[in-house]
């Protein structure tokens, strides 16, 4: 049961990564003032200044996480990463955003979308998770993952039906287990099988149901005949 109630906890947690508030602000920093806290805004940050040593920039400020150098697709696209790192040294580039829950249609966004378009030269930028973007021009991209959106990436990669039959399997095993352990540690006064009326189980009276039981080691086969 502790399984459970820990996925339970790690399922909650999950859902506080898709949280987004209706704010769309860009925050600007310097490298050596950078204040870790804008991180939590779920906003982009502009680094306003050249990013001249980017694997010191990664070691500090990212060493436990899992990073990615990735290529620019020149298309928009859902930022997947927990922070998307883009540094535009050597050209000038644009990079267009939009908030997560932007409606996305045949790969753009609705002409009612909020875009808001920043021009990068000698500078950085940091992308929330979940973001849509376009980059047009050469940057050096860095994908930040945590132990959680790595987790939620590969998820990303099955269909809706999948996820829908892995869930409901693990929803059936919960369910086992709770009534096995329902079993193992209730007074049954009397269980029989394939008799009318009603039957009394832990000091409740259950009827009219005719009911088989079977108890193994690995599972709960229950069923109204």
């Amino acid at each position: 049961m502790y399984f459970y109630l820990f996925i339970i906890i790690i399922l909650l947690y999950v859902s506080f990564y898709y949280l987004h508030n209706n704010e769309f602000s860009v925050y600007q920093v310097n490298i050596e003032n950078f204040d870790f806290d804008l991180l939590y805004k779920k906003q982009p940050i502009v680094i306003s200044e050249q990013i001249t040593d980017i694997d010191t920039i990664i070691g500090n400020w990212f060493n436990f996480n899992i990073i990615y150098n990735i290529n620019n697709n020149y298309k928009w696209e859902k930022n997947k990463y927990k922070y998307l790192l883009i540094s535009a040294n050597n050209y000038s580039s644009e990079i267009s955003l939009c908030k997560p829950n932007s409606q996305i249609i045949n790969g753009m966004p609705h002409q009612d979308s909020d875009i808001t378009t920043i021009k990068l030269e000698n500078k950085g930028l940091i992308i929330p998770f979940n973001w849509y973007y376009y980059i047009s021009g050469d940057v050096q991209m860095y994908g930040i993952h945590d132990y959680i959106t790595i987790c939620t990436s590969v998820i990303s990669n099955f269909s809706i039906l999948s996820i829908f039959f892995i869930s409901l399997s693990c929803f059936k095993t919960f369910a086992l287990c709770a009534l096995a352990n329902l079993v193992k540690y209730s007074n049954v006064s009397s269980l029989c099988p394939n008799t009318a009326g009603s039957f009394s189980f832990a000091g409740i009276s259950l009827h009219p149901y005719q009911i088989h039981f079977s108890l193994t080691y690995d599972n709960i086969v229950y069923r109204k005949l």
